[in-house]
């Protein structure tokens, strides 16, 4: 057989034994004691706590909420100091939602607020609205009132006042029941519709503090429904600013009604009157 002439591999160079010195390092490295979190500068604990505390999905009443954010949640158990900073991130960052959409929930008189201590509740800035389930009966708890406190006087049932930091509201309708093809199924064409418009409207009361209002919903649902129309005009008479979400895209829908409304309003239409002459209009084109 030919014999080959061994061939040796180059010399590493500076760098990969620097490397490889650092990496060998890492191995044996094993830590001292308790990891100084407290020490690090405010951003980056902040940073940190984010990571583990932020949800990507609305925070609802769940049957796995234990699973989800229970463990997340055992950081407020460290120390105080800990709690203090760790819970104002996790009620700040979050979006929590207003009534519960589970049906292991339906029949609770208490929503996910109610549940929270005022100091919690203080911190929150986003909630979110999902109408559409159990249009045909309602649960229980998605009321929003008043009732009898310490004192004698009259205190808001749901905690939405305690909300001073609540800047915006996320409407997400899964479907509107005035819609013909729910005749015999719905008490009656205006109900869900009524009922909806009371509770954004009891929102904007409860929650003064409120600055915007986005809606979404599924492809089913018209910008120009009974639903939506009355959902937009609550929102407009407490005076929020109204956006869109990216589910539906009703941005340029929107501002197609807003000026087919403009050129004809007349004088003496009240400005809900001319918006449903627009959509008229526009239905009387297509």
């Amino acid at each position: 057989m030919p014999r080959y002439p061994l061939v040796h591999p180059p010399p590493p160079s500076p760098a990969e034994i620097e490397a490889t010195k650092r990496r060998r390092a890492l191995k044996r490295w094993r830590p001292k004691g308790p990891f100084a979190f407290f020490s690090l500068p405010f951003e980056l604990r902040q940073y940190v706590l984010s990571i583990l505390l932020v949800q990507e999905s609305v925070v609802d009443l769940e049957p796995t909420n234990h699973r989800m954010i229970g463990k997340p949640l055992q950081l407020l158990l460290v120390s105080k100091r800990m709690h203090e900073e760790a819970y104002k991130i996790f009620y700040s960052r979050n979006t929590f939602r207003l009534f519960p959409v589970h049906r292991d929930f339906f029949k609770t008189e208490d929503i996910l607020l109610t549940r929270l201590p005022p100091r919690y509740r203080a911190e929150i800035t986003k909630l979110d609205l999902r109408l559409g389930p159990h249009w045909a009966d309602p649960p229980r708890c998605w009321t929003l009132g008043y009732g009898q406190a310490r004192g004698g006087r009259n205190r808001d049932k749901s905690g939405l006042e305690d909300c001073v930091s609540l800047r915006q509201l996320k409407v997400f309708v899964e479907v509107d029941p005035s819609h013909p093809i729910f005749n015999g199924w719905r008490v009656d064409e205006r109900f869900y519709t009524d009922f909806c418009g009371g509770i954004l409207k009891r929102i904007c009361v409860l929650a003064p503090n409120l600055e915007g209002i986005e809606f979404d919903g599924w492809e089913s649902v018209k910008l120009d429904g009974p639903l939506m129309r009355e959902l937009r005009w609550e929102a407009r008479v407490a005076g929020k600013k109204i956006t869109y979400g990216l589910e539906r895209g009703w941005d340029e829908e929107a501002r197609r009604l807003s000026e087919a409304a403009s050129t004809i309003h007349t004088p003496g239409q009240v400005p809900m009157k001319a918006l449903e002459n627009a959509v008229d209009a526009i239905s009387l084109q297509a």
